[in-house]
């Protein structure tokens, strides 16, 4: 799943230094939340990831987005992806362009 990164920069004069959301692997479903841990790759690419999000912790539904791995290699049609939100179209196009 995809968790919505609530720091995220979203003035117009933001330099985009933090990511929007990050990747997570999905814990146990408690109600309308769910645990969330942000996966390996995450916590080692990220500089400055918060404190509360090093570990596991329980999280809204609202706050996060399905996951698609069909765009971990860079899907070259999205029209294609299975679960087409922001996060996955983002993901996506970094997976393919950068």
């Amino acid at each position: 799943m995809f968790l919505i990164n609530k720091a995220c920069d979203k003035d117009e004069k933001s330099n985009n230094s933090n990511k929007p959301f990050y990747v997570t692997t999905l814990g146990e479903i408690e109600g309308e939340n769910v645990k969330l841990e942000l996966t390996a790759e995450e916590l080692k690419e990220v500089d400055g990831v918060p404190a509360d999000l090093k570990k596991p912790a329980s999280y809204s539904v609202a706050d996060t987005y399905d996951y698609s791995t069909m765009t971990e290699a860079g899907c070259d049609d999205m029209v294609d992806i299975d679960e087409l939100n922001s996060a996955t179209l983002l993901y996506n196009l970094a997976n393919r362009y950068l």
